[in-house]
C-alpha cells in the first residue's frame, strides 16, 4: 500500500509539474488554463471542460463541431503524454 500511494504522488507530482511548464493556451475562441478548457460551442453558450473529468459526448461533439477546439484538444494530451479516453483519437 505505502509503494502504490508513493507512485501515485510521484506520477501527480509529475503531472502538475507538466502542466505548469504547459502555461496558458488560446486558439481560437478557446483557451487551455489551469486544466481547464474554456470557450464557447457553437450556439454561444460558455462550456468549461475539465482535463481530469471531461464529458466524453461533449468533447467529442466538439471536436468534430469547432476545429480550434480540436487543435488545442489535441495539443495539451499530446504534450502532456495523457490518454484521451472520449475517443476523439483518430
Amino acid at each position: 500500500m505505502y509503494q502504490q500511494r508513493k507512485q501515485k504522488l510521484i506520477y501527480q507530482r509529475d503531472f502538475n509539474q507538466r502542466l505548469k511548464l504547459l502555461g496558458d493556451i488560446r486558439c481560437g475562441g478557446w483557451e487551455f488554463r489551469c486544466g481547464e478548457f474554456i470557450g464557447k460551442n457553437l450556439s454561444g453558450i460558455q462550456v468549461q471542460i475539465s482535463l481530469h473529468g471531461p464529458d466524453a459526448f461533449t468533447v467529442r461533439t466538439l471536436c468534430k463541431q469547432d476545429a480550434s477546439f480540436e487543435s488545442i484538444w489535441s495539443y495539451v494530451h499530446d504534450h502532456l503524454r495523457i490518454p484521451d479516453t472520449t475517443g476523439t483519437t483518430k
